[in-house]
């Protein structure tokens, strides 16, 4: 069953750009040798009653981590070259989407003085819980379920930060038609997860 999870999950794979305090993109091969922290569907909460101040994220992740599995048997591997190149066409909008979202939760992370203070103030605005937007990592498929869950409950928080021009946010922008493949991936996934729950 994981897999077969891998296998569908891998054309989505996709190494998020970090961005600096300003919002600016940092260079992707920067610290790549670094592991990703992970995010549980249990999402971290800002308990602080001062909207001013922001909490420890990086208190979000796990302490521990999940070890990389070898992917022998991998579907998506094991397919011809044009055959990958084909799939690699077809999940192309869904891919784009996935992608977007990463840059937006790991831009978010990584810009604690705009990026943040801005999503707890949407949050707040929405009359939403201040979570975070979890963030996509490649050692643990189910958090790709857990973010797209995520944004959609949080639908307009999402909308709304990309939406701000005073933001350097607007290429995370999602259109109406990328909001039907989310919540299609989503019915997806679920059925995944609950598959690996039995």
């Amino acid at each position: 069953m994981n897999l077969a999870i891998k296998a569908f999950m891998r054309p989505f794979q996709s190494r998020p750009q970090k961005m600096d305090a300003s919002g600016n993109i940092i260079d992707g091969n920067e610290n790549t040798d670094l592991e990703e922290p992970i995010i549980n569907i249990d999402f971290e909460e800002d308990n602080n009653n001062n909207n001013d101040s922001m909490p420890d994220l990086e208190e979000a992740s796990d302490a521990g981590s999940v070890a990389s599995e070898g992917l022998d048997g991998d579907t998506f591997n094991d397919l011809g070259e044009q055959k990958q190149v084909e799939m690699l066409q077809e999940t192309k909008e869904a891919n784009t989407v996935i992608s977007r979202l990463c840059e937006l939760a790991f831009g978010l992370i990584n810009s604690t003085m705009i990026g943040l203070p801005a999503w707890h103030r949407a949050c707040i605005k929405h009359q939403l819980h201040v979570y975070y937007l979890p963030r996509d990592v490649a050692t643990c498929w189910n958090s790709t379920y857990n973010m797209i869950v995520f944004t959609v409950h949080y639908k307009a928080v999402s909308n709304e930060i990309p939406g701000d021009c005073d933001l350097a946010y607007q290429p995370y922008d999602l259109s109406n038609n990328n909001w039907v493949i989310i919540k299609d991936m989503v019915h997806t996934l679920e059925v995944f997860k609950c598959a690996t729950l039995l």
